[in-house]
């Protein structure tokens, strides 16, 4: 479970007082009020998925700043906005180079002054015209549960872990008439299934293992995984997100591939 540090870091300072604006548009009357997506920063080198958001509605600010979640609350005044952290995730980045990029974008977050926003999209601009590009959000079509290959996220497997390892996430998932596939270099879990809107069942279910490197970490992961599939019963889905759960405290996380 990600631990909330509370850190009260003044991110984007402008120079003199401003009202709150729930109101969200600048003085050319375009929205803020968005989840926005990240495009490009000056200064920030391109590596692969270095994804991070920002939601801002009434007042308030969310985001993934590319290994953690922030929250905040934030001021506009014409185009000058003001934001605050008040909390923030304490997770490990996948890389040096994320945490390079992470440390950047909230770096350029701390200098920004003013924003403009012009046919979906949003640009942060520092004093000295450093800019920070994100794109409107643009909900994806919902993807089907059967035909949809799906690539696992994370997995809460015992209570209050969460799993986001590279062993989780090397796993895929396949629902094809009535049965089910789940694998990965390791190992395979098929089994029966039959769902309707709201509620999912595996029947049957087989593990079929294989020689692999990371047989250790494989068995440590198996033990708790597959004796999931005889409790799950419900999933839902969000868009391109599958969510698959065990009760109220087990829950594995899958995104549709393209």
């Amino acid at each position: 479970m990600k631990k909330l540090q509370h850190l009260a870091v003044v991110l984007l300072v402008t120079a003199g007082g401003g009202c709150r604006d729930h109101n969200l548009r600048d003085s050319a009357g375009n929205a803020l009020k968005n989840r926005w997506l990240y495009a490009s920063a000056d200064g920030i080198a391109k590596i692969e998925n270095f994804e991070p958001t920002l939601t801002m509605n009434a007042g308030e600010i969310s985001g993934y700043t590319g290994c953690n979640h922030l929250r905040g609350d934030f001021e506009t005044s014409g185009n000058t906005i003001k934001i605050r952290q008040k909390l923030k995730t304490s997770m490990p980045c996948r890389s040096q180079a994320a945490v390079a990029a992470e440390l950047a974008f909230e770096n350029l977050l701390q200098l920004v002054v003013r924003y403009e926003v012009e046919a979906g999209v949003l640009r942060l601009i520092t004093a000295d015209g450093k800019k920070l590009v994100m794109h409107a959000y643009v909900p994806a079509p919902r993807a089907a549960l059967t035909g949809t290959e799906w690539k696992m996220l994370s997995a809460a497997m015992m209570p209050g872990a969460v799993g986001t390892s590279e062993m989780i996430q090397a796993h895929r998932a396949r629902f094809e008439g009535s049965r089910f596939r789940l694998r990965q270099s390791c190992y395979e879990i098929t089994a029966d299934y039959s769902a309707n809107e709201t509620t999912v069942r595996f029947a049957n279910v087989q593990l079929k293992q294989q020689a692999c490197k990371e047989r250790r970490e494989a068995d440590f992961t198996l033990q708790y995984l597959e004796p999931m599939f005889a409790k799950i019963d419900r999933y839902t889905i969000s868009e391109r997100r599958l969510s698959l759960f065990a009760g109220e405290k087990f829950q594995l996380d899958f995104d549709a591939k393209p």
